[in-house]
């Protein structure tokens, strides 16, 4: 199953698909998003930008990546038994009303930031390290279970409600991983702060040194 518009019933299809095993990423400027599960074997992808700057990021088995249109990605080097986990989607199959444009907007930062919505801050950041979050191994489990749960429904029985279980499910596993990136994030010591006690520290020493 790859990225596309995926149809089950008629009159019925969702901006979403999914893949296991090998993995693609989203053409740059298709407006497609993938989130992706590492689960075997380290990689090393090749990240190019449309300015022409260029880098290489390595991942180790156990690691989720989220991305968006931003780069052209390849993968350059993998070990034997690399294997991914991913879904690919259009941020208005969450909600219609999340266009890019939008949610780069300043008016839409407040109003997620003032009702605690998720951005896609890990999709939209221009850090890596926002990008990419090595998983324990009970988070492991738990977001292979949502892959197996959305593999499931996209290819399970027909009804007029399976998309609406796969839209569920997606925001389940996103709300899972905003409280992953969350405690990511308070477990990092703050840069500024972290500048500050070095050069305090640094001074102290100074004037503790005799003359």
């Amino acid at each position: 199953m790859i990225k596309g518009t995926f149809s089950r019933t008629e009159g019925r299809h969702i901006d979403f698909g999914m893949e296991q095993g090998t993995v693609s990423f989203p053409p740059t400027g298709s407006g497609w998003f993938g989130l992706y599960m590492l689960t075997g074997g380290a990689c090393v992808l090749r990240f190019a930008a449309a300015d022409g700057t260029a880098f290489n990021y390595q991942l180790e088995p156990g690691t989720v990546m989220c991305l968006d249109d931003s780069y052209a990605v390849t993968i350059t080097e993998a070990e034997p038994d690399a294997a991914w986990k991913a879904v690919y989607f259009q941020p208005t199959f969450i909600n219609r009303n999340m266009k890019q444009e939008v949610m780069l907007s300043d008016d839409y930062r407040r109003m997620a930031d003032r009702h605690g919505l998720f951005r896609l801050e890990p999709f939209l950041s221009r850090r890596m390290q926002d990008h990419a979050f090595t998983l324990s191994l009970q988070e492991q489990s738990l977001f292979a279970q949502y892959f197996t749960t959305i593999g499931a429904q996209l290819t399970g029985e027909d009804d007029w409600y399976w998309s609406c279980r796969v839209r569920s499910y997606f925001m389940d596993m996103l709300s899972a991983l905003d409280e992953i990136r969350k405690q990511r994030a308070a477990w990092e010591p703050d840069a500024d702060f972290t500048l500050f006690s070095t050069m305090t520290a640094l001074i102290r020493e100074r004037m503790e040194t005799p003359m």
